[in-house]
């Protein structure tokens, strides 16, 4: 036998070898040594060359083999199994031996086709079957909790968005309820005093009109365009705090001085309205009786104005008290205080809001828009502080606002400004040039100066106003100066008349009364500054500081 058509140790393949035959006994092959050739002889004394043979290999070959006269068997590729070679043999008169020879041997499987493996293989199988089955069943039962989990969420998410919804829906009808009152009583606000002028001026043409009268129209007239002006005021305010555009421009502020001013309009202001049951009081520190701060002296003045307007408004009897004192270190608490009708506790988180007020029925007893408190509320804050406000229907209000305590030390020299009456009433050898496009605006500028006899040049633009300087026809002591003319604009016109003539006083006059706008003019070149409208004697005022320096 011959293994890949070589000898091999039979031992290394079975357990002995028969010492008859000298062949291996329970031969096992593994799966791979396949390859087997066997060699067989016939022994015949006559005639060994016509032995006959015949061959099959059990399990493998489906019968005898064709008679050949080979002494050589080769089978390849055997596949695992228990085999058995056998060989028959025939001489020349045909007669077969009576029992073939035989040889028995094995090709072991691989391991893979072994029997212990197929199980473990069917198990792992099984078992990866098993484990896939309930890991399937896992991640659907937990696909199924994500589900109802995203369902909830989600309908939670539509509860709430629904909710919310719900919530602005509410609050736009709330805002449009508040818009539509806020222009019913804008429209009231506007009228009112806009009927009385009208309405008063056109009294005034009665030729036949007493004395007494005709100065009380001329009062509800100015009354009327005060109010209208507040109002524009208020609504540009609160238009340039809701853009972020209020400037505050801290400078020195006297404490002392700033509130003796407010205690001094205020008072004139309470005995207009006839409140003669109402006392004002001005409680001043006598510690800090010069304190001068670091603020913009502006904002707070119209803080306070809002305050103690709301106050004369809201109280009938008792008093009305306003000052400040020094909480803390680096902070100002200031205060109006006042006996009057009060805040119902309900409407406490609302006086603050923009065009709220206690009473918004169409009987309101009190005038008013609903945005000094939410302006007030503002500029303190962009001051630097807050402002809250403490109060019981029937018993009066407190509001307190804050300001961080910036000590300035004062080199003021405060100028003593004399009254109208005492200023020199003949400026007729003054040339004082208007730029002003405007010519109901030059008018009363004209019937303002004329009392003073100054010579008045008058031009309606930028340009031409430069020209007179250019030309040096005329010495101009003044110029008062607008600043939305045709042509060159008044920033413009002043920074070439500055070229020209660097000493000759520009006062500009403006309907630009924005914070900011002052030192706009200033820093154009401009000497100083009135925003219209102005009255006669500011307007006075203003001029003689520059003609008679």
């Amino acid at each position: 036998i011959k293994l890949f058509f070589s000898d091999f140790d039979y031992l290394e393949h079975c357990d002995y070898i028969d010492t008859v035959s000298q062949l291996p006994v329970s031969m096992e092959l593994k799966y791979n040594l396949n390859h087997l050739t066997f060699e067989f002889v016939g022994v015949s004394h006559t005639a060994s060359g016509k032995v006959n043979y015949q061959y099959k290999l059990e399990n493998f070959d489906p019968d005898w083999n064709p008679v050949t006269k080979s002494t050589i068997a080769n089978y390849t590729n055997i596949p695992a199994g228990s085999y058995i070679f056998k060989v028959r043999s025939c001489n020349s008169d045909g007669v077969w031996n009576e029992e073939p020879t035989i040889f028995s041997f094995t090709v072991l499987p691989p391991f893979w086709q072994t029997t212990w493996f197929v199980v473990i293989a069917v198990i792992f199988i099984l078992s990866l079957i098993i484990l896939i089955f309930r890991l399937r069943i896992r991640n659907i039962k937990a696909q199924k909790i994500r589900l109802e989990k995203l369902v909830c969420e989600k309908t939670l998410e539509l509860r709430e968005e629904a909710s919310e919804r719900k919530k602005a829906q509410i609050l736009a009808e709330q805002a449009d309820n508040l818009k539509t009152a806020f222009l019913a009583n804008m429209s009231h606000e506007i009228r009112t005093p806009v009927n009385a002028i009208v309405g008063f001026s056109d009294l005034l043409r009665d030729k036949n009109l007493n004395e007494k009268d005709r100065n009380q129209y001329l009062d509800y007239i100015t009354g009327g365009g005060k109010t209208l002006l507040n109002l524009i005021n208020d609504i540009i305010d609160i238009s340039k705090i809701e853009a972020g555009q209020i400037r505050i421009n801290k400078e020195n502020c006297n404490l002392s001085t700033m509130m003796s001013e407010l205690f001094n309009t205020f008072y004139e202001a309470k005995n207009k309205k006839e409140k003669d049951k109402v006392e004002l009081r001005l409680v001043n520190n006598p510690d800090y009786k010069n304190l001068t701060i670091k603020t913009d002296p502006f904002r707070l003045k119209q803080i306070f104005s809002n305050l103690l307007g709301n106050s004369i408004k809201f109280t009938d009897t008792g008093y009305i008290e306003f000052g400040y004192r020094i909480e803390k270190p680096d902070s100002l608490e200031f205060y109006v205080k006042d006996t009057g009708m009060g805040i119902p506790k309900d409407k406490l988180e609302i006086v603050f809001h923009r065009f709220r007020q206690v009473e918004e029925s169409y009987t309101r007893n009190y005038e008013g828009t609903g945005l000094g408190l939410s302006i007030s509320k503002k500029l303190a804050e962009l001051l630097g502080g807050e402002m809250w406000v403490e109060s019981r229907s029937g018993e009066g209000t407190i509001f307190y606002f804050t300001l961080p305590f910036e000590f300035a030390q004062s080199d003021i020299k405060f100028k003593t400004v004399k009254p109208v009456s005492e200023i020199k009433t003949d400026w007729k050898d003054k040339n004082i040039l208007v730029v002003e496009d405007e010519e109901s605006n030059y008018l009363l500028i004209e019937s303002i100066l004329k009392t003073y006899k100054a010579n008045l040049i008058h031009v309606r633009d930028g340009n031409s106003a430069v020209d007179i300087f250019r030309n040096n026809g005329v010495e101009i002591n003044l110029v008062l100066m607008d600043i939305k003319i045709p042509g060159l604009n008044g920033y413009e016109a002043t920074r070439e008349i500055k070229k020209i003539n660097s000493q000759v006083p520009v006062i500009a006059q403006t309907a630009y009364a924005m914070a900011g706008e002052k030192e706009k003019c200033l820093s154009a070149g401009c000497d100083d500054y009135i925003s219209k409208p102005y009255d006669r004697n500011q307007l006075i005022l203003k001029v003689d500081g520059y003609l008679n320096i």
